[in-house]
Protein backbone atom coordinates (compact mmCIF):
# COMPACT_ATOMS: atom_id res chain seq x y z
CA UNK A 1 0.00 0.00 0.00
CA UNK A 2 2.75 2.49 0.91
CA UNK A 3 5.96 3.03 -0.98
CA UNK A 4 9.43 2.45 0.36
CA UNK A 5 12.28 4.92 -0.18
CA UNK A 6 13.83 2.73 -2.89
CA UNK A 7 10.63 2.60 -4.97
CA UNK A 8 9.93 5.38 -7.45
CA UNK A 9 7.25 7.74 -6.16
CA UNK A 10 4.13 8.01 -8.29
CA UNK A 11 2.02 10.38 -6.22
CA UNK A 12 0.42 13.75 -6.72
CA UNK A 13 1.93 16.56 -4.69
CA UNK A 14 -0.09 18.06 -1.87
CA UNK A 15 -1.57 20.59 -2.02
CA UNK A 16 -2.76 19.83 -5.53
CA UNK A 17 -1.05 22.20 -7.97
CA UNK A 18 -0.65 22.41 -11.72
CA UNK A 19 2.75 22.08 -13.39
CA UNK A 20 2.28 24.84 -15.97
CA UNK A 21 5.21 23.68 -18.12
CA UNK A 22 3.87 20.16 -18.54
CA UNK A 23 0.15 20.86 -18.30
CA UNK A 24 -0.20 18.20 -15.59
CA UNK A 25 -0.65 18.06 -11.87
CA UNK A 26 2.62 18.33 -9.95
CA UNK A 27 4.03 15.03 -8.71
CA UNK A 28 6.05 14.25 -5.62
CA UNK A 29 9.42 12.70 -6.46
CA UNK A 30 10.98 12.57 -2.98
CA UNK A 31 9.90 9.88 -0.47
CA UNK A 32 10.30 12.14 2.56
CA UNK A 33 8.19 14.83 0.89
CA UNK A 34 5.62 12.15 0.03
CA UNK A 35 5.40 11.14 3.72
CA UNK A 36 5.20 14.79 4.78
CA UNK A 37 2.28 15.23 2.36
CA UNK A 38 0.55 12.15 3.84
CA UNK A 39 0.92 13.54 7.36
CA UNK A 40 -0.37 16.95 6.31
CA UNK A 41 -3.36 15.48 4.48
CA UNK A 42 -4.22 13.28 7.45
CA UNK A 43 -4.04 16.17 9.92
CA UNK A 44 -5.96 18.65 7.76
CA UNK A 45 -8.78 16.27 6.89
CA UNK A 46 -11.79 16.99 9.06
CA UNK A 47 -13.67 14.03 10.57
CA UNK A 48 -16.55 13.16 8.26
CA UNK A 49 -14.92 14.78 5.23
CA UNK A 50 -13.95 11.51 3.51
CA UNK A 51 -16.96 9.55 2.29
CA UNK A 52 -15.55 6.04 2.78
CA UNK A 53 -13.50 6.94 5.86
CA UNK A 54 -15.70 9.20 8.00
CA UNK A 55 -13.63 8.55 11.15
CA UNK A 56 -10.40 9.77 9.51
CA UNK A 57 -9.04 13.19 10.39
CA UNK A 58 -8.58 15.70 13.15
CA UNK A 59 -10.57 18.80 14.17
CA UNK A 60 -7.64 21.15 13.47
CA UNK A 61 -9.49 23.05 10.76
CA UNK A 62 -12.42 23.59 13.13
CA UNK A 63 -10.22 25.35 15.70
CA UNK A 64 -10.73 28.61 13.83
CA UNK A 65 -14.18 28.76 15.36
CA UNK A 66 -13.47 27.26 18.78
CA UNK A 67 -12.70 28.75 22.13
CA UNK A 68 -9.19 27.42 22.73
CA UNK A 69 -8.17 26.45 26.24
CA UNK A 70 -5.97 23.80 27.86
CA UNK A 71 -8.64 21.09 27.64
CA UNK A 72 -9.16 21.74 23.92
CA UNK A 73 -5.39 21.65 23.36
CA UNK A 74 -5.13 18.28 25.17
CA UNK A 75 -8.05 16.91 23.16
CA UNK A 76 -6.40 18.03 19.90
CA UNK A 77 -3.12 16.34 20.90
CA UNK A 78 -4.92 13.09 21.70
CA UNK A 79 -6.86 13.18 18.42
CA UNK A 80 -3.71 13.89 16.39
CA UNK A 81 -1.91 10.96 18.04
CA UNK A 82 -4.88 8.62 17.58
CA UNK A 83 -5.36 9.59 13.94
CA UNK A 84 -1.69 9.28 13.00
CA UNK A 85 -1.29 5.96 14.81
CA UNK A 86 -4.40 4.57 13.16
CA UNK A 87 -3.85 5.75 9.56
CA UNK A 88 -0.07 6.14 9.26
CA UNK A 89 1.39 3.61 11.70
CA UNK A 90 3.07 1.69 8.85
CA UNK A 91 4.78 4.85 7.63
CA UNK A 92 5.61 7.01 10.67
CA UNK A 93 6.01 6.82 14.44
CA UNK A 94 4.86 9.87 16.38
CA UNK A 95 7.58 11.10 18.72
CA UNK A 96 5.94 14.16 20.26
CA UNK A 97 3.02 16.51 19.82
CA UNK A 98 3.11 20.02 21.22
CA UNK A 99 0.56 22.78 21.22
CA UNK A 100 1.04 26.42 22.12
CA UNK A 101 -1.19 29.45 22.26
CA UNK A 102 1.19 32.42 22.05
CA UNK A 103 -1.73 34.81 21.53
CA UNK A 104 -5.42 34.59 22.22
CA UNK A 105 -6.17 34.31 18.50
CA UNK A 106 -3.34 31.93 17.49
CA UNK A 107 -2.89 28.22 18.12
CA UNK A 108 0.30 26.42 17.11
CA UNK A 109 0.66 22.69 16.60
CA UNK A 110 3.99 20.88 16.23
CA UNK A 111 4.16 17.16 15.43
CA UNK A 112 7.51 15.40 15.48
CA UNK A 113 7.62 11.99 13.81
CA UNK A 114 10.09 9.39 12.53
CA UNK A 115 9.76 8.05 9.00
CA UNK A 116 10.02 4.30 9.59
CA UNK A 117 11.56 3.37 6.24
CA UNK A 118 14.43 5.84 6.52
CA UNK A 119 14.75 6.57 10.25
CA UNK A 120 14.57 10.28 9.43
CA UNK A 121 12.91 12.59 11.93
CA UNK A 122 10.69 15.35 10.60
CA UNK A 123 8.61 18.06 12.25
CA UNK A 124 5.34 19.42 10.93
CA UNK A 125 4.31 22.84 12.22
CA UNK A 126 0.91 24.42 11.69
CA UNK A 127 -0.49 27.69 12.96
CA UNK A 128 -4.23 28.22 13.21
CA UNK A 129 -5.13 31.89 13.41
CA UNK A 130 -8.58 33.16 14.27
Amino acid sequence: MFSSPSDPIHALAYPLTLDEDRGRFTKTLDYERYVQDLVLQTLLTAPGERINRPEMGTPITQLLFASINEEVADLVKAQIRRTMEHWLSKVVRVERIETRQPELTRFEIEVSYVILATGTTDVLKRTIAQ
